[in-house]
């Protein structure tokens, strides 16, 4: 997926862990973050909450992506303040689709 963006013109910053993503969004400020589910340290829904509670965050595009696709899962990721939910294994299509809705309402995002 990284590479797949980079080639698209997106900027990415890569993080591995929950707190790590949390600390790299701190410093790089991006415009949408996509973000596992399945974390170590912290999980996805974790860093959402977190992204949401902070002022300068607060108002990324999170773009969650998980191996769980029922409707209890997808209700848990809106709970914590996910913008949207993709299914593994992600369809560029679908991811491309997620951006072109958020890039006519801004400009081209940063990826996480």
């Amino acid at each position: 997926m990284n590479l797949y963006l980079t080639r698209q013109g997106h900027t990415v910053e890569i993080a591995h862990t929950g707190r790590e993503g949390v600390e790299i969004a701190r410093r790089f400020r991006p415009d949408v973050v996509l973000c596992d589910i399945g974390l170590p340290e912290f999980d996805g829904y974790k860093v959402a909450r977190q992204l949401r509670t902070e002022r300068e965050l607060n108002r990324v595009y999170l773009i969650g992506i998980s191996g769980y696709g029922q409707e209890h899962d997808k209700e848990r990721a809106w709970q914590a303040g996910f913008n949207a939910y993709l299914v593994k294994p992600v369809a560029m299509s679908e991811l491309e689709t997620l951006l072109t809705i958020f890039q006519s309402e801004t400009t081209r995002p940063s990826m996480m």
